[in-house]
């Protein structure tokens, strides 16, 4: 079921990458072979608010600090309390480097107590993408 999960939101997040408009990132277009990572965090229902918030700031600041060109997608399902992050990384920009990240450790620090059971990650390779506007 969690694989389901993850397929669905790299669709979702392909479907919106590749949108015409402002859902469209300006400055980096993921490109065939480009790591992509689907994280997916479970929050306790009282914290779930101030998790997304965190989220979406904290990661966004670690994000432009680390130098890395990239581009994250936060989806949140507020009936399982889980928020999606789909990052997709440039090539050249490592995996492992962000994982590493001092400041991506300090977010995730943040966010520890307001987990409602562990984070979990998986890595896939963009092979492809289709965009059908009119």
């Amino acid at each position: 079921m969690r694989s389901i999960v993850h397929l669905a939101a790299l669709m979702i997040a392909a479907t919106l990458f590749f949108a015409p408009g402002p859902c469209r990132a300006q400055s980096y277009a993921p490109q065939q072979g480009d790591a992509v990572i689907v994280y997916v965090n479970k929050f306790k229902v009282e914290d779930f608010d101030r998790a997304k918030q965190i989220m979406v700031t904290g990661f966004g600041k670690a994000m432009t600090a680390s130098g890395q060109t990239r581009h994250t997608y936060w989806i949140a399902n507020p009936q399982t309390r889980e928020i999606l992050g789909i990052s997709f990384f440039q090539k050249g920009h490592s995996v492992d480097r962000w994982h590493d990240d001092e400041a991506r450790q300090s977010v995730l620090n943040q966010l520890e107590k307001l987990r409602s059971g562990p984070s979990t990650k998986q890595q896939y390779e963009l092979i492809g993408s289709h965009n059908t506007s009119k």
